[in-house]
């Protein structure tokens, strides 16, 4: 910032100042778990959050699954994902418009502000998915103006409408979006390319959430290939000719030992001659 200290127009003397600091309003508007400088860097991700309803073919499911689920095996194990559909669609959870079987466009079915497709990895998986490839991303701009209000409370809302007014228009001069129906702030908008955001993008805060379950995990398994077994002992040739026993160690015998005869029950002597044989 340049000051002009003394003088009139150009002649004078100037100093240049320090630049007054930002209102905590003036702060771009970003996605909420999502670094960017600008609204118009975050618009595409926050249409597709909104955008209703979210729908995607069997072929885009299975693709986007491939790309950034590779856990999940779904390129050689493609039934997994037709049972998958098939049961959410028996529960009520999705809603197949068009095709028969696990072939065709699937829906996701709300309940109010929720999504009723919920379950283990796989499901939340396929839901990731389907938000992503869901085409054409469109949002009204009432849905907008509320979604940035309620996330930046400590904004003020009129500034954040005026931000969100200039990045539409400078966003459909540039051909980026497309006004569907209305005209200035009322209406619909489009994307006008494709955006198909990865899942830790998408959703930063499921990624976080399973990176720290998978870190723990890991930390059970190395706590457990911690302890190990003490070695057997080896026995000597000499144990194992014994029997396994130490060498000190005598065998022992159930049998009862033998005394030796004593001098009472001893035979005969030389000086006593044969017994007598009776007639």
């Amino acid at each position: 910032m340049v000051k002009q200290l003394k003088g009139k127009g150009f002649s004078g003397s100037f100093a240049i100042g320090k630049l007054p600091p930002r209102a905590a309003s003036d702060k771009p508007v970003v996605a909420p778990g999502v670094k960017a400088e600008t609204l118009g860097d975050t618009l595409p991700l926050i249409i597709t959050r909104l955008c209703e309803p979210k729908e995607a073919s069997y072929t885009l499911i299975k693709k986007y699954l491939e790309q950034h689920f590779p856990k999940l095996n779904v390129e050689c194990r493609p039934e997994v994902l037709k049972m998958a559909l098939q049961k959410a669609v028996d529960k009520g959870h999705l809603e197949q418009i068009t095709g028969k079987g696990a072939s065709g466009t699937f829906q996701v079915k709300r309940f109010g502000d929720k999504e009723l497709l919920k379950g283990g990895a796989l499901e939340g998986a396929i839901l990731t998915a389907i938000t992503a490839m869901n085409e054409p991303k469109s949002c009204s701009t009432t849905l907008l103006r509320k979604f940035l209000v309620e996330t930046h409370k400590d904004s003020k809302a009129y500034m954040l409408v005026n931000n969100l007014k200039r990045t539409l228009n400078r966003c459909k001069m540039m051909g980026w979006m497309e006004q569907v129906t209305g005209t200035g702030l009322n209406g619909t908008y489009q994307l006008c390319y494709p955006y198909y955001p990865s899942p830790a993008i998408l959703f930063p805060e499921k990624q976080t959430q399973e990176s720290e379950e998978e870190d723990s995990e890991e930390e059970e398994d190395d706590d457990e290939s911690d302890y190990e077994a003490p070695p057997k002992r080896r026995l000597s040739a000499h144990q194992r000719l014994r029997g396994g026993r130490p060498p000190n160690q005598k065998a022992s015998c159930h049998c009862q030992e033998i005394s030796p005869p004593s001098q009472e029950t001893q035979t005969f002597s030389q000086e006593s001659g044969p017994p007598c044989k009776t007639p």
